[in-house]
Order: C-alpha cells, then structure tokens, then sequence
C-alpha cells in the first residue's frame, strides 16, 4: 500500500522515527543502518516504507535504501522470522555483508547477529541462499564491495547462477590482485572448471 514517505523529522531513535507529513506524525520503525543515516531533527527525509497490518493496528517500518527493504522482505518470508527479527539482522550487518555470508553459507557470521542463533542462521541461509540473487546487482555495484559486478554478468550471461558467480569472483579476488576483466574472468573460470 505504501511505498515510501517524504517528510518533517521530528523525532528519532535507533529503533524508530516520527516523520510528520501534512501535520499528520507517521511513527516508522527502523534499523541501526538507517538511523545512522538520519539527518538532524527538523529536517526532510525520504523512507522506503513496508507496512504491516494486524487485526488491531498498522505498523511501519523504514529504511533509507531500497536494498534495505527488499532484504527486510525476504526475510520475512523465511521461516521463524518477524519483523522484529529481520530488523535486527539489519541492524546487525550490512546488505552486502548479509548476501555475502548467505552466498559463503557462513553461519558463524550469521549467527554473531543479536537474535540469531545457530538454528536459525543454518535457515536463513537454507531458505535464503537462492533468493539473495534478487539482491545481486545491489550488493555487486555497492560502493566499497569487492565484487566486480562485469565479472558476475559475464558469469552469468554464460550460464552460471548469480550466487555460484558471486562465489567464484569473490574467491579469486580474495587471492590476490586480478588485474584486468578479462584475466579475472579467466581465472575464475579457470577456477570453477577445477572444482
């Protein structure tokens, strides 16, 4: 129903924000990634905004990118998580950082998150480690990612999944420096036909 919201900052806190719009106060919940973007009160701000409704009331939530709100979706999709939850994975790791150790299946990274314990973490990763492609462009073009996304679309253009992509150009760019597309291409390729 609601997309996003343009408004006044009245209020903030790491958990939620009221934005006033047309004298009307929206109270949004939100994650530490997106208060850490906020703006000093009194000021306008933009939010991607997801709602939820409940037999009683009509939550929001917010955040400041859209890769932060279709994270916070498919997370809800996943088994055992609510809102609460895929807040607080958002809060604990970047989107970036959250695809990369869904991609890596690292569930210790996972599960160092406030409110993710081993269980759930080895779930998210099951349910997840497919989905996260949706995010791939978002986590590939990302300022400071180390994922060369022409290297991933190269991949993929020849038949690789996204996250099998993912996975090989991260491991050879962990090696050492690629120098140009085409010997990371390459490589990579050198690398997923040895297994």
């Amino acid at each position: 129903m609601y997309a996003h919201l343009r408004g006044k900052l009245t209020e903030k806190s790491p958990t939620r924000l009221v934005l006033d719009i047309g004298g009307v106060g929206y109270e949004v919940n939100i994650p530490l990634s997106t208060y850490d973007r906020l703006p000093e009160t009194g000021e306008e701000i933009f939010l991607y905004v997801q709602a939820a409704y409940r037999e009683d009331s009509v939550t929001l939530y917010g955040f400041a990118g859209r890769e932060e709100k279709t994270l916070f979706n498919l997370l809800l999709g996943v088994s055992g998580v609510g809102p609460k939850v895929a807040l607080a994975i958002l809060s604990g790791t970047t989107v970036p950082g959250f695809c990369n150790a869904i991609i890596a299946q690292d569930d210790k990274v996972l599960s160092a998150i406030s409110g993710v314990g081993k269980k759930l973490s080895q779930r998210l990763i099951t349910e997840l480690k497919d989905r996260v492609a949706s995010l791939g462009d978002l986590v590939a073009a990302r300022p400071g990612s180390t994922i060369n996304p022409e290297a991933v679309n190269a991949l993929v253009a020849l038949g690789y999944s996204r996250v099998q992509a993912v996975r090989a150009v991260q491991a050879v760019q962990g090696e050492a420096k690629t120098g140009d597309l085409e010997t990371l291409i390459r490589r990579v390729l050198k690398r997923i036909s040895s297994g």
